[in-house]
């Protein structure tokens, strides 16, 4: 991958997005592919990214990119229903994006 942008869901690069799929998107993320013409979802995605990451993340999409795709999605899956239970977020928080970061979130998104 080249670079990684973050677009918000109700945004216009995301409609634009949402326009390349056959079916619709899930609520989830999603990732679309260097020839520009195919979006992977799920746990598809999230191992491409962990593999250009590096590090420990590219060992370990290593190691779990030989399991299914289904019993990858369903423990995506199993995850984004429990994560909120995992990791509270306090109630009076507004995420504030670190200045390093700003440059990956589209303002035009």
């Amino acid at each position: 991958i080249g670079s990684v942008f973050f677009y918000p869901q109700q945004g216009k690069t995301f409609e634009k997005l949402k326009a390349l799929s056959q079916n619709s998107l899930p609520d989830s993320l999603v990732l679309q592919a260097s020839d520009k013409k195919n979006l992977l979802f799920k746990s598809q995605a999230l191992l491409i990214l962990s593999k250009n990451m590096g590090g420990l993340w590219q060992f370990i999409a290593f190691f779990i990119s030989f399991l299914p795709l289904v019993f990858l999605d369903l423990t995506y899956d199993f995850i984004a229903k429990i994560r909120k239970k995992i990791f509270v977020q306090p109630e009076n928080a507004c995420p504030l994006i670190p200045s390093k970061y700003k440059v990956l979130f589209d303002p035009k998104n």
